[in-house]
């Protein structure tokens, strides 16, 4: 290893020395390997990994002391090491260490240095991997068990595919006073003694994969507890996918009696607060939105023909935001009948209100040229305004959402399962991204700006309280470019 002259490569079965694949073994190697001489203390090898490492080039490196590229490192730090390897052999000794690059950042690496007798020289091959990406999800690792085992919620993982519990943590393992491996081998349906049967939990299961990426949420009297605390427990019951499989995080709480009393008292300040806000926009907002129209539209009949273009546009302003203003408290107010509707619930058609929402959509379908297919609808226990509304938001976004030059088709059609109607309503229009399924269900949350499509972003707002008011849920899939498949979800007994 004295050579340190560049060997060509040649091919196998060519007459080339044993040396020379090594050193192409050795500069093929991704971790950082260096050659250390005991007599002379200098690198007699090295790789071009070890090289970008300590960035200086190989032939800079070549008899150069190794620790004068160490931080804090000395020759007799480095003379004491080379004799712990001499005396480990021909055993290797591995530890890890923290690198700074030459560009400020810093490398965790696992290093391992091995003694080589080569006739009477000691020699210490340095080996140097790079485990910085290890370390990081170790840390993330131990972070996020830390967290699930700190947590005060009990807090269980369930392979819905095996119906097994596969991980608790220790609130869990209190809470049922079991240590965690025999608390493992409860089936699911047994843990808890609330009566619900195997079949009664996969079919909430299910219901909450179905739901992904929102948790499902289920309140009912705290049962299986050790403690004498009269209380409901809520339950949430969260789908993930890990490796193709399916699996529940099911985390519970217990709810006593003084917490629910607060939640109701500031939950009954909340509606009570909207039901103000709605009055509020109903007569005081209103009336100066009457009168900014009113007043440019008669700037425009009266002045019009004085005017520039310019103050014509100005004028078109005015009046196009005083009318989407309308828009905004006209659709709050519909979000807040919503809310505290008290309407009850009738067996009706969806045939029927589906074509009382196309009816009102009937100028839009013909400006855009939307081809409208449906299938059968079942009949529901519902309130029809309410699910005309749904049918009108969902169908009138996608008919807007569509992108330029592409004539819309919508598609509405149904299935069921064992407990709910699916009713779906699936588009070819522009798509959502995955990050943004949640925030499009929330008020005022608009994707995009106002010049491009109009609205209010308060649509499936709408629309997820209404299917919720029936005992429902709704769910959307959907990819950038791939169109959107909402899905309605509507209980087959009455809610």
């Amino acid at each position: 290893m004295d050579n340190h002259t560049e060997i060509a490569e040649s091919p196998p079965g060519s007459s080339a020395a044993p040396l020379d694949w090594a050193r192409a073994a050795l500069e093929q190697s991704g971790d950082g390997i260096e050659v250390v001489d005991r007599r002379s203390l200098r690198l007699v090898d090295l790789n071009a990994a070890a090289a970008k490492r300590i960035g200086h080039s190989r032939d800079a490196l070549l008899g150069t002391p190794p620790w004068s590229h160490m931080e804090g490192g000395t020759q007799a730090s480095y003379e004491a090491l080379f004799d712990e390897v001499i005396k480990a052999f021909p055993r290797s000794l591995s530890s890890e260490q923290r690198y700074r690059l030459p560009d400020g950042s810093f490398m965790e690496a696992e290093v391992t240095q091995t003694a080589l007798r080569v006739g009477d020289r000691w020699l210490m091959v340095v080996a140097t991997r790079d485990i910085t990406d290890q370390k990081k999800e170790q840390f993330r690792s131990t972070l996020l068990s830390q967290a699930f085992d700190s947590s005060h919620d009990c807090m269980l993982i369930v392979d819905r595919g095996r119906m097994q519990h596969i991980d608790c943590n220790e609130a869990a393992c209190r809470h049922h006073g079991m240590t965690r491996h025999d608390l493992l081998q409860v089936p699911p349906w047994m843990l808890w003694s609330d009566g619900r049967t195997r079949e009664e939990l996969e079919r909430e299961y299910d219901d909450a994969i179905a739901l992904w990426p929102l948790p499902r949420r289920r309140m009912a009297p705290a049962a299986g507890s050790r403690t004498d605390t009269q209380a409901l427990t809520e339950e949430h019951q969260q789908a993930i996918r890990v490796d193709g499989r399916w699996m529940l995080v099911v985390t519970t709480r217990e709810v006593r009696d003084d917490t629910i009393r607060q939640e109701v008292a500031a939950l009954t300040r909340a509606n009570d607060e909207l039901k103000q806000f709605a009055y509020v926009t109903s007569h005081d907002l209103f009336e100066p939105l009457r009168m900014m129209s009113s007043y440019s539209e008669l700037l425009r009949r009266r002045y019009g023909d004085r005017l520039d273009s310019d103050a014509r546009d100005f004028i078109d302003y005015i009046a196009g935001g005083a009318e989407r203003m309308k828009r905004l408290i006209d659709d709050l107010l519909l979000y807040s009948r919503t809310e505290r509707s008290s309407v009850p619930l009738k067996q009706l058609r969806l045939d029927g209100v589906l074509d009382d929402a196309l009816a009102n959509l009937a100028n839009a379908i013909e400006r855009s040229g939307a081809v409208i297919e449906r299938g059968p609808l079942p009949e529901v226990m519902g309130e029809p305004t309410g699910l005309m509304q749904v049918f009108q938001n969902l169908i009138g976004n996608a008919i807007k959402f569509t992108a330029p030059g592409v004539r819309p088709r919508v598609r509405i059609s149904a299935s069921e399962d064992e407990a709910n109607w699916i009713v779906t309503v699936r588009d070819n229009g522009i798509g959502i991204a995955p990050e943004h399924f949640e925030r499009i269900f929330v008020i005022f949350q608009r994707l995009h700006a106002q010049d491009l499509y109009e609205g209010t972003g308060m649509g499936l707002a709408i629309c997820k309280k209404i299917v919720e008011r029936h005992g429902g849920h709704i769910r959307v899939d959907s990819a950038p470019g791939s169109g959107t498949s909402f899905s309605v979800y509507l209980p087959k007994a009455a809610a």
